[in-house]
């Protein structure tokens, strides 16, 4: 009964959706037949990593002002310089 149970656990797709420039970058996973719900999740992650998820996560987190992201891009752009004149 347990046996059965587990297998239609392992039955679904793991998903995770990402927006970038108005298209959706999606990381899925489908299990294997006889593998662990352990692996599943490390292949999992490692989609997720690999499409750059978590970054535009954390930039997402809080609302930036135009303001704010002009600052930023600006600073980036300054950062560019020095190291494009350093060598």
């Amino acid at each position: 009964m347990v046996g059965k149970w587990l297998e239609e656990s392992y039955s679904f797709n793991l998903s995770f959706n990402k927006f970038v420039h108005g298209l959706v970058r999606m990381s899925q996973v489908i299990p294997g037949e006889s593998e662990g719900i352990e692996s599943v999740l490390r292949r999992f992650k490692r989609e997720v990593s690999k499409a750059g998820i978590f970054p535009d996560m954390r930039k997402h987190r809080h609302f930036e002002t135009p303001i704010e992201k002009r600052k930023r891009k600006a600073i980036a752009r300054h950062r560019q310089n020095k190291r494009r004149f350093r060598t």
